[in-house]
């Protein structure tokens, strides 16, 4: 189930739109109203400008689907909850009903994706874009490195286990007093750089260093031999459509992107991937390892815009970290947008 805040930001956006109560919106059961309605108090308490940002950013949806779309007196259905069975790169958190409008919603994040490493790296640069559940990335890319860490942060001694990969198989779930196994070790490890152990701190940047560094070149290697054109700097863009679809969450229909960008309102229309192949060429794809206090990785796309002949660039920055905490499963892959590149600003999309 979503995070309140998550629930809140789409179902205030939602009755923007529609002009609306809660109970009118499709979808809406007992339990996320009851997490709508703890989260509003909290926000009126300590953050009441959200709602109305969040509120101007449906209104001006409203105001297009009326004066543009056409659509008198659009009514909504909240499908943020739902499991998405088509794979499809661009969230559907609300839909216009009897319509073919989607619109997904953002609330002043950075981060704009959560995909496995595996999927950042290995997979999408393949051209394999299908629903999978992918093993551990760290294990994959920088087993030794990762052992080596392991090891100076004393695993073996403190768990009874002889390496990370006995740790995960054998150390999981709880003790008989509803002590979670994993979080004693997290927390001695956590407090080994909290008293900035010099075995534990070496290990990790070298874990970190090998990490960037192989993930950016296993980047770089699957989309060369996937599209080995791209050597010749010579790009077909319809060859890497799917690419610029997943990293850029863009697909078959246009959609609107509204919330809040910087705790200000905003709402965008994004093109489809026809409208940007007519509009766009890809120049440059290339992965570069992002030296950092984590194992991070810097995707940079280059851009050409066929009308202005302007060239520009988007950089993606792919934080490959444990969401949990050190040694607790497998790592996930946070895409950021890198210098703060805005929705509102974005080559391929419409301000409404």
């Amino acid at each position: 189930m979503a995070r309140n805040q998550t629930i809140f930001s789409e179902l205030t956006v939602a009755q923007a739109i529609g002009d609306c109560e809660l109970s009118k919106i499709s979808n809406v059961d007992g339990d996320s109203s009851r997490k709508y309605e703890v989260e509003y108090l909290s926000r009126m308490e300590r953050d009441p400008q959200s709602i109305k940002e969040l509120t101007k950013a449906g209104k001006k949806v409203r105001n297009w689907l009326i004066n543009v779309k056409r659509i008198q007196n659009p009514k909504i259905s909240w499908t943020g909850m739902e499991i998405d069975l088509d794979h499809s790169p661009v969230a559907r958190d609300l839909v216009i009903l009897d319509t073919g409008v989607r619109i997904s919603v953002k609330e002043s994040a950075q981060l704009f994706q959560n995909p496995s490493p595996v999927k950042v790296f290995e997979k999408w640069p393949k051209g394999e874009f299908g629903g999978s559940r992918d093993g551990d990335w760290f294990i994959t890319i920088a087993s030794d490195e990762l052992n080596d860490y392991y090891k100076a942060c004393s695993g073996p001694s403190f768990t009874g286990q002889p390496n990370v990969e006995a740790y995960y198989e054998n150390v999981r779930g709880t003790t008989l007093n509803g002590e979670k196994q994993r979080k004693r070790f997290t927390d001695h490890v956590t407090n080994l750089h909290s008293q900035r152990n010099p075995r534990a701190i070496h290990a990790y940047q070298d874990f970190c260093d090998t990490v960037s560094e192989l993930s950016a070149e296993t980047f770089n290697t699957n989309l060369a031999m996937k599209f080995p054109e791209i050597r010749t700097g010579v790009f077909k863009v319809r060859n890497f459509i799917n690419l610029i679809s997943f990293f850029f969450k863009l697909d078959e229909n246009e959609y609107v992107l509204c919330g809040t960008e910087e705790d200000r309102c905003f709402a965008v229309l994004m093109h489809n991937l026809t409208q940007w192949e007519e509009k766009f060429l890809l120049t440059n794809i290339e992965a570069s390892p992002l030296p950092a206090g984590q194992p991070e990785v810097l995707i940079k796309f280059s851009f050409k815009d066929k009308t202005t002949n302007r060239q520009f660039d988007y950089l993606i920055q792919c934080q490959v970290r444990w969401s949990h905490g050190k040694f607790c499963g497998n790592p996930e892959s946070k895409l950021y947008r890198y210098n703060s590149w805005s929705y509102t600003n974005l080559a391929w999309a419409i301000q409404i």
